[in-house]
């Protein structure tokens, strides 16, 4: 044995595990990091009094820069509109608005466990033969599972010690391994071939050519397709050691005898045969791009399958999941993670994110303290957690909803620092992080009252999109992150009154997802970006009724139904999802009874959007509800219009009291509840209820205060240390461009509008 191939034996202890090499590349590339004293005395803080909020209740460029332009002050009052048969009721504005050869598998997202390996038999008599299937073993079926090599008659994971030497007969030599035995065999046109019998069972076989072969071609001998391979990589030095295929279990070794030059192409001087191994399926899994749901959640099942107890083919499969908007599975992959191997933060980072998904905001906050409170978290971990953080606290009250910029600034600080890494996997994720922690506070700042609150959104919003066009440029990042910025500037839009045109920013999401429809077939990928066009043209229902422009808004209320209603079901676990659907049937009501006075179409709206604007909220014990109460003070105006006064009075009621928790909790101002106990006082007036009229009355006008001033604050960006930030000049989208409207492309049957 040469002694350049000493280190990579034995192969049956090494190489059979070859997964866990790449897999460990991630977790021993980032190291923790280390804030000054005061940045972590500020955010432990912050973190504990975020945490303590629900312990405490628990008893324990295509650029998409946002325009500064100014509104009319006009344009900036609120539209109260008195309907002629409502008794001077107003709707709050806010709201209104042998080669062993396999057949090549159909790619299924959660395949049987039980599913039986049907076998392909082979024949590999050198390394130029072709190979050919037995006749008397079919083909697998287009929907089964590839099949496992089977080599000279033996298949490892299978065939026993028994079948082995009756096939092959008496080995050259037997040598005793710590689990069993090595048999070795000298077989026509292979210098040797090693098989390793552990409890009688054929484990592992080591077929070494008599000459090297380039890996595509040796991959089309065995039928299996190169794109399919997972690679093997040295986790300290980054070589490529060999390639694997998880279906067939065959790994290709590559050359590394004292002839091979940094220079050479590789060769494959060996393939290793061994039963399926969920380390190379979840190895594959990383590898394989964003874009590849479908395939990646296909080998992360594969890889819990055969083994259960593999946590961070778990820890992958979450993440998988979340990002196809499958939050509850997420959760159980994620907690499965976390129970398997407690001591992981970067698991349990990810229970926190799935946790906050499905609704469970106080389990969410604790487990991302947790990730906090642990001083040698990695970085790219840590600086997730403070952007969970940040997402969490801005559902709270005003004391906590406060601290929200600062959770993302600090993400920002910590993910900058590896924005520029030598391994290109945690710079793109670093970057990414970049990308959502800077429109995490966009949207933030559009939600709050500053003096150039434009200006402050289209800054972060600029850096935003300036990040996602480096990396879509430089490091091959996906077009989604495009398609992100545009619906979360849309987003941050929707809370001006008035806002800009949004219909740049909806073409330019358009033409992203035909450029990527182009390029993928993958269904849940397609799926997934159709949601995110969905949400964007919801945001330009809103934006277009602030606007006035009514007919524009109903247009895009179509596309939004037919976007988002047959994908809605599937994401029923997320509790934001059925938020969504209710907000956008609430819009489409408040067009025709607004801007129309169609209060009888803007009931049969209303009665589809109640059920989901009035499910349970989430049981948290530190959130607050924002507009939801507005909401439903609105609709009773349509109500009490189309003579449904008890309803109308019903309706009101649960507005104003969801609105006086709003107060309580700081974020909506106190004069807001003039208009629910105005509305209350007429209803019950005309009822010929006088006591309790003048009792609404009386409390309306104790509400009626002037608004209060602005602060001088400003939520500048941070300047940011490795990785420019400016937008890529190419193709601007600019919400204030003086741009021919277009029709959006998509339209919508009026029967898909009938989803609930």
């Amino acid at each position: 044995m040469r002694k350049s191939e000493q280190r990579h034996h034995p192969w049956w202890n090494g190489m059979r595990q070859c997964g866990l090499l790449a897999s460990l590349v991630l977790a021993n590339g980032v190291v923790g990091l280390s804030l000054s004293s005061q940045a972590e005395e500020n955010l432990a803080d912050s973190a504990r009094d975020l945490a303590a909020s629900v312990a405490d209740q628990e008893g324990t460029e295509h650029s998409v820069l946002i325009a500064t332009r100014k509104a009319d002050a006009r344009q900036e009052e609120t539209a109260s509109e008195t309907s002629p048969h409502g008794g001077g009721l107003k709707p709050i504005s806010a709201s209104s608005d042998k080669e062993p050869v396999l057949a090549a598998p159909e790619p299924t997202l959660a395949p049987a466990l039980d599913t039986p390996t049907r076998l392909r038999s082979i024949k590999m008599a050198s390394n130029t033969t072709t190979v050919e299937p037995a006749k008397s073993e079919p083909l697998a079926k287009a929907n089964s599972h590839q099949q496992l090599a089977v080599f000279h008659g033996i298949q490892p994971g299978v065939s026993t010690k028994k079948q082995l030497l009756e096939a092959w007969g008496k080995p050259q030599e037997v040598s005793p391994t710590e689990g069993g035995e090595l048999f070795a065999y000298e077989l026509e046109s292979f210098r040797s071939v090693n098989v390793l019998v552990e409890n009688e069972t054929v484990e592992l076989m080591e077929v070494r050519l008599r000459q090297p072969v380039a890996p595509d071609v040796l991959a089309k001998k065995i039928q299996a397709d190169p794109a399919e391979a997972a690679q093997v990589i040295e986790p300290e030095t980054g070589e490529l050691l060999a390639y694997a295929y998880p279906e067939q279990g065959i790994v290709l070794v590559l050359d590394r005898s004292d002839e091979v030059t940094p220079d050479s192409s590789p060769l494959v001087s060996q393939m290793l045969l061994q039963p399926r191994d969920a380390q190379t399926f979840f190895l594959r899994a990383e590898q394989r791009p964003r874009r590849s749901c479908s395939a990646r959640i296909a080998d992360l099942r594969e890889a819990v399958s055969i083994d259960p107890s593999e946590a961070h083919a778990h820890w992958l499969l979450a993440e998988a999941l979340l990002q196809t908007g499958q939050a509850a599975p997420a959760e159980v992959a994620a907690s499965r993670a976390v129970d398997l191997d407690p001591e992981n933060i970067a698991y349990r980072q990810r229970w926190g994110e799935t946790l906050s998904a499905i609704g469970k905001y106080d389990a969410a906050v604790l487990a991302t303290r947790e990730v906090l409170d642990e001083k040698t978290a990695p970085k790219l971990v840590r600086a997730k957690a403070l952007h969970q953080m940040g997402l969490l606290a801005a559902l709270g009250d005003a004391n906590i909803a406060k601290k929200t910029v600062g959770f993302h600034a600090m993400a920002i600080e910590e993910a900058d620092a590896l924005a520029t890494s030598d391994d290109r996997k945690l710079r793109c994720e670093a970057k990414r992080l970049l990308v959502e922690a800077h429109l995490a506070v966009a949207l933030d700042v559009s939600r709050r009252d500053y003096t150039d609150k434009m200006g402050n959104v289209a800054q972060w919003v600029s850096r935003a999109s300036g990040f996602a066009e480096e990396l879509i440029a430089n490091d091959e990042g996906e077009l989604d992150l495009r398609i992100r910025v545009a619906q979360q500037s849309l987003t941050a839009l929707s809370n001006f009154k008035p806002a800009n045109d949004p219909e740049p920013l909806i073409q330019e999401i358009l033409d992203t997802l035909q450029e990527i429809e182009t390029e993928s077939n993958d269904p849940l990928w397609i799926e997934q970006l159709e949601w995110a066009t969905g949400v964007a043209y919801l945001r330009a229902v809103q934006i277009e009724h602030h606007r006035r422009n009514a007919d524009q808004a109903l247009q895009y209320s179509e596309q939004a139904i037919e976007l988002l209603g047959d994908k809605a079901e599937k994401r029923r676990d997320n509790p934001m999802t059925e938020k969504l659907i209710g907000q956008l049937y609430f819009h489409i009501g408040a067009l025709h009874a607004v801007h129309q006075k169609q209060h009888a179409e803007a009931v049969d709206w209303y009665d589809r959007a109640f059920p989901l604007l009035a499910t349970d909220a989430p049981d948290s014990q530190f959130t607050v509800p924002r507009r939801e109460g507005e909401a439903l003070v609105s609709m009773a105006v349509s109500y009490w219009s189309e003579g449904d006064k008890e309803r109308a009075i019903s309706l009101t009621e649960m507005g104003a009291e969801l609105i006086e928790k709003a107060v309580a909790g700081g974020v909506v101002e106190e004069s807001t509840l003039a208009v629910p106990y105005g509305n209350l006082a007429v209803m019950h007036k005309k009822l010929g209820n006088m006591g309790d009229s003048a009792r609404y009355a009386k409390l309306a006008e104790s509400m009626r205060e002037t608004e209060p001033e602005r602060p001088e604050a400003k939520a500048t960006p941070v300047k940011q240390a490795g990785v420019a930030a400016k937008p890529m000049p190419k193709k601007s989208a600019k919400p204030n461009q003086n741009t021919t409207n277009k029709k959006p492309t998509r339209r919508a049957s009026r029967s898909s509008t009938q989803h609930r």
